[in-house]
């Protein structure tokens, strides 16, 4: 009985093995603006799924990206995150958004001339709850998306509402002062999807600031 138990295991542990080995890459369609496999882009591509925005618990999408490499995210209090591909900043003027990442959500430009021609983190209308995945493309091979994209493209790709239907309530609090709630409501009006998100954060902030 235990030599049988003992064989069905090591079948199933080999089947699991055989699965991820010749299971297919994720799809980029970031890159050439078709989608490819990881593996056939002509760039160099940091994906950020599901699973990996639950496992790290960063709060914010400027914080997922400090698990891209080559980015650097500078710590922020009321004033917007700086994001920058190695140590570049936001160009010749040193200003306080980036103007060298192209950031898009759903193909959406989030630049805007407000912020002299660049991304207020703040701002960006788009919760962790509803990411599907991030295309974080590195690399000056990115132009073809505008002169903002000279150092790269930040490509936040959000989930179907058909795929979020109903009602999902989520809340965190943890040591210094954090309060961060989520309500999402999705539902299908007439050929329509809809979903509308709230989402608040609150922290202490820095408590000794120099």
């Amino acid at each position: 009985m235990s030599l049988v138990a003992l064989g069905t295991l090591t079948a199933f542990a080999t089947r699991a093995e055989e699965n991820i080995f010749f299971s297919s890459l994720p799809l980029v369609a970031s890159v050439s603006r078709l989608p490819q496999q990881l593996s056939e882009t002509p760039a160099s591509v940091t994906i950020i799924d599901q699973e990996m925005i639950r496992a790290s618990g960063m709060r914010t999408v400027e914080d997922l990206l400090r698990l891209v490499p080559g980015f650097q995210v500078t710590s922020h209090n009321q004033d917007p995150a700086n994001v920058v591909y190695h140590g570049l900043n936001t160009g010749l003027s040193g200003d306080e958004y980036g103007s060298r990442v192209q950031v898009l959500v759903d193909g959406r430009s989030q630049y805007s001339p407000l912020f002299k021609s660049g991304v207020n983190w703040n701002l960006l209308p788009v919760a962790l709850e509803n990411i599907e995945r991030i295309e974080v493309i590195r690399g000056s091979n990115t132009v073809s998306y505008g002169s903002n994209a000279f150092m790269g493209v930040v490509n936040i790709i959000t989930m179907d509402p058909a795929l979020t239907k109903g009602w999902q309530v989520s809340a965190n609090h943890g040591n210094n002062g954090i309060r961060d709630e989520m309500v999402r409501w999705g539902e299908s009006i007439g050929d329509a999807n809809v979903r509308l998100t709230y989402r608040s954060l609150q922290d202490d902030g820095f408590q000794r600031a120099s």
